[in-house]
């Protein structure tokens, strides 16, 4: 008897073990834009977590095309699309014409993070102003203390993903794209550490 009771104790405690592990990393958020999943959009499923947590949170995203621009300031969070060619975030954004009206680089990209430990999988994020904007344009530019004025073309700068001071970024099996330069741009180069394994990156180069 007592040797069944000290087996009990011990099935009993491997129990809670293994099902306090598994409330621990369940946590997990469905965004499909037809509405089948909890949420339409990828930043209202950021939005709705705490601002950190002890374990990774999953943001699953399904397939699609997701024209949003993100804004990653919580941290430890997995982004993992269902299908990396078939699940695409993307805007058109010029940084030139961004920066006429916004003193820094926060927003300048479809992926802005601000966030530590986040990991993206299975996804293409694309800044797509270069292939879809084909003329230049002249805007108004408060940042241009001479005329005023901005000339923006498909040429200057695009950023599909821009870091501020986020830190520990893992990138697997993405695709990232843009027409022109700095397509990806982690540029914590105080304590950044970056991790970027089958990925690749498609854009100009300005050197």
């Amino acid at each position: 008897h007592v040797m069944k009771k000290v087996l009990l104790y011990f099935f009993c405690c491997s129990l809670f073990q293994i099902t306090s592990a598994q409330l621990l990393t369940s946590v997990q958020k469905t965004v499909a834009k037809d509405g089948s999943g909890d949420y339409k959009t990828i930043q209202s499923a950021i939005n709705s977590l705490p601002d950190s947590s002890a374990t990774p949170r999953t943001i699953f995203i399904m397939r699609g095309t997701y024209r949003e621009k993100i804004f990653i300031e919580k941290h430890n969070i997995i982004f993992e699309g269902e299908d990396k060619a078939k699940t695409t975030i993307t805007q058109d954004i010029a940084r030139d014409e961004w920066r006429c009206d916004h003193p820094d680089d926060w927003g300048v990209a479809t992926m802005n993070v601000n966030g530590n430990d986040i990991t993206l999988k299975n996804l293409t994020i694309a800044n797509d102003y270069g292939f879809n904007v084909k003329e230049s344009k002249v805007i108004d530019c408060k940042a241009d203390t001479v005329t005023g004025k901005k000339t923006i073309t498909n040429g200057g700068h695009q950023m599909a993903l821009r870091t501020m001071m986020a830190t520990r970024l893992k990138a697997v099996n993405c695709h990232f794209r843009a027409y022109a330069g700095d397509t990806v741009s982690p540029w914590n180069t105080t304590d950044g550490m970056f991790y970027f394994k089958d990925c690749s990156m498609e854009g100009g180069v300005d050197f």
